[in-house]
């Protein structure tokens, strides 16, 4: 095996470490900052946070795909998930971060009902 071939191998767990629970962190510091700012619109205030942060709001039902299942109304209220999926209503925007994310966490949530 060649040395960048090693490094490869060596550096992909470290590349896929924490990437989930980085776009949660991230969620987090945004309700905290959406709280602390008091605007009366928390989910705006989360929403541009992390848009800024590089990860897309994906909350909406898609009738055409597949529905993300996320506590949406804890985002809305900027409040901490009862079941911990809040940050579910999000993904990164990046190509590759995305599809680390998908490897990452596969099942989001069912089929839209035609």
């Amino acid at each position: 095996m060649s040395r960048s071939q090693l490094f490869l191998v060596l550096a992909l767990p470290i590349l896929l470490a924490g990437c989930y629970s980085d776009q949660k962190k991230q969620l987090a510091s945004c309700k905290a900052g959406a709280t602390r700012t008091g605007t009366g619109q928390p989910f705006k205030s989360i929403q541009a946070c992390m848009d800024q942060a590089g990860y897309r709001f994906v909350g909406y039902a898609n009738p055409d795909g597949p529905t993300v299942v996320c506590d949406l109304p804890a985002v809305i209220q900027g409040s901490p998930s009862a079941t911990d999926t809040d940050a579910l209503c999000f993904e990164p925007k990046s190509w590759l971060a995305l599809k680390i994310y998908r490897w990452q966490v596969p099942d989001r949530g069912v089929q839209a009902p035609s």
